[in-house]
């Protein structure tokens, strides 16, 4: 061992150190001075790894992807996603305790930024039903969010309401929020984050770092899995039970309606050609031998006066090729939706109460005024030129848009009263007074867009009953067509909100929900960034869920009441129009719906799924269409638009 001839302290001279015993008496020296910080770093070495040794335990660990490790694909449990107005990315620039963050951010279209808007969507299963506390933290930032909440609700083996709770979650700075639910017999876990951003604004972002559960005081991570997803509990349905449909037969059998006003199919994907096809022959039949006089669609209510007017005969034959052109940007089988309407309209031809077709939801944007002036136009008399000019004016918003005072001026015109039924008047008012709230709203409210959507299915569940409320006898019924999320009488998207809870509690044994169920093929979802249309494969089915029940069968599709299903929790596909992955979730299906149809397999919709160039252009040719029908108003001559 050679050492430096010289060694250097502070305050004090060269020393020679050649002599052994001054270089044991240094060592000796040095030791003594610095044993105590030499066992304090060690010491603070060792909490540091035991730390990190945690941390990688629990994100090995992490069940239920606490830790929103959404690169990780081989995690057991992902989180739902049921809109995709965002971008989900790690943020790798940032690290909060150990981790980076989970972080969505705006996405930026071609023309146009759009706002945060994110649903994030977990359900905790607990083995058993004798918990008592649950309480969760999530540590969250925000920048340029109008709102962001995280809710949670606590339910029992009957899927029956115990406690619910929220908290607000949008801080500029890093900061913990926290939840603690407290009742007897917690079985059933469900989280949600919803968050919104404001509109025309930029860099709109929110992070979130782990996520923490604990029930009676233990960690959600060392509680053993429920069995739904552990085992094959092997369900099985009887065929005797079931209603197989044949090609001279797809109704649901009408001794299951006694006492019913409402039938809601409910899609559990949307864009699948099967699907489509048997709700139209479902709805043909209802129309048969079920004394049903409205069909209730989800789609704009504004859009659908036109095809209302065409199926009661009001619109000239020729408008169905108008109306196959708009169907064609929706994700609904064009072929199915035009043979609905023109065989309604031949069943109308010879009726006198006719069957009446009404859409439910409602956007309110400027350029939906255009089908409402359509439909008004199906009224035009040359008498009336000067009065319809004067709302079509308005309608078609040339200069300063003003709903009050095209609803005002349809008010004053006598002509109209004259002209249409009372029916047609009252739902045209009521539809010029939903653009007008919604004018009203965003003067007062910046952010009415984002409420409207927090809002959809209030809004939906108040035009069906308007609906049922103007059209209707007592004895007649309504057919809803929607996804199965609005459907559900309690869907897991946003809890005692659906259009379907709305409903049962107002119609109670009058509502009859219906899931419409699929084995495998495609889906259709849209695209909101590319402002487009797609379709993607369905993953199979997994064990314990309906859908692989009902394909272990081996037979065509059916119809059987949800009571042939166990009393227990199953898996079905919910799949909305923005896709989710995955597309199972934990879900009572006897809670859920009254019946249910499934389909074995569901290819794409042929020829529906239009590109963006394909809508530019459609909205290009309907430009240059409003440019001409301007024109022939302003020259009074409006004779043959139907």
């Amino acid at each position: 061992m050679v050492l430096s001839r010289y060694m250097i302290f502070p305050g004090t001279k060269y020393m020679d150190i050649n002599n052994r015993k001054i270089i044991l008496f240094l060592f000796s020296h040095m030791t003594q001075k610095l044993l105590f910080p030499i066992i304090i770093f060690l010491m603070f070495c060792f909490l540091c790894g035991c730390s990190y040794f945690e941390t990688l335990t629990v994100a090995e660990d992490d069940r239920y992807d606490l830790n929103f490790n959404y690169v990780n694909d081989s995690t057991d449990f992902k989180w739902l996603s049921y809109l995709s107005m965002s971008k989900m990315s790690i943020d790798s620039t940032i690290t909060v305790r150990d981790k980076h963050p989970l972080l969505f951010s705006q996405q930026v279209g071609k023309y146009r930024y759009y706002p945060i808007i994110l649903n994030l969507v977990q359900t905790f299963a607990l083995p058993d039903s004798d918990y008592k506390e649950v309480s969760i933290r999530i540590k969250t930032k925000t920048y340029h969010i109008q709102s962001a909440c995280m809710k949670v609700f606590c339910y029992d083996k009957q899927y029956q309401l115990l406690c619910e709770d929220s908290v607000d979650i949008d801080h500029v700075f890093w900061k913990t929020s926290s939840l603690t639910l407290q009742s007897p017999n917690i079985h059933l876990i469900k989280v949600f984050v919803e968050c919104y951003g404001k509109p025309v604004t930029k860099n709109q972002k929110i992070w979130m770092d782990r996520m923490e559960i604990t029930v009676d005081g233990k960690d959600i991570n060392q509680l053993p899995l429920n069995d739904l997803y552990t085992m094959d509990k092997e369900f099985s349905i009887d065929e005797e039970q079931i209603h197989l449909f044949r090609p001279d037969n797809f109704g649901i059998p009408v001794d299951c309606l006694n006492g019913k006003k409402i039938i809601a199919l409910g899609e559990s994907i949307h864009g699948s050609d099967s699907i489509n096809k048997i709700t139209v022959q479902v709805i043909k039949d209802l129309v048969l031998h079920a004394d049903c006089k409205l069909v209730l669609f989800e789609g704009c209510i504004d859009n659908c006066l036109l095809w209302d007017a065409y199926i009661t005969g009001q619109a000239v034959d020729t408008t169905i090729n108008r109306i196959s052109e708009e169907i064609k940007t929706i994700v609904f089988s064009d072929i199915e939706l035009v043979d609905l309407l023109v065989w309604l309209r031949s069943y109308n031809s010879d009726k006198k109460e006719k069957v009446r077709f009404m859409g439910i939801d409602f956007h309110g944007g400027n350029n939906q005024w255009a089908p409402v002036a359509d439909y008004l136009l199906t009224y035009y008399r040359s008498e009336y030129a000067d009065e319809f000019l004067s709302v079509l004016g308005c309608l078609w918003h040339w200069g300063t848009l003003d709903p009050l005072k095209a609803l005002q001026t349809f008010q004053e015109k006598a002509c109209f009263k004259t002209l249409m039924s009372p029916t047609d008047y009252e739902m045209l008012v009521d539809v010029l007074t939903q653009f007008v709230e919604v004018d009203n709203s965003r003067k007062k409210e910046p952010y009415a867009s984002l409420k409207m959507i927090q809002n959809r299915d209030s809004i939906m569940y108040r035009n069906v009953k308007r609906g049922i409320d103007l059209y209707l006898k007592d004895e007649e019924r309504a057919v809803i067509i929607s996804h199965y999320g609005h459907a559900g009488r309690s869907p897991g998207r946003v809890e005692k909100t659906s259009m379907g809870y709305f409903l049962n509690k107002t119609y109670k044994d009058a509502y009859f929900p219906v899931g419409i169920f699929v084995g495998e093929g495609y889906a259709g979802v849209k695209d909101a960034l590319r402002e487009d249309t797609v379709s993607f494969r369905l993953v199979p089915p997994p064990m314990n869920s309906l859908e692989k029940m009902c394909r272990e069968m081996h037979t065509g599709s059916f119809y059987a009441s949800t009571s042939v299903l166990p009393n227990e929790a199953l898996f079905t596909r919910e799949v909305g129009s923005s896709g989710v992955n995955p597309q199972f979730v934990y879900n009572y299906p006897k809670m859920q719906c009254d019946g249910f149809i499934f389909i074995n397999s569901a290819p794409c919709c042929p020829g529906e799924f239009i590109d963006k160039n394909e809508l530019r252009i459609d909205l290009e040719t309907k430009t240059r269409r409003a440019q001409r029908d301007k024109k022939r108003i302003l020259e009074k001559n409006l004779n043959g638009f139907y």
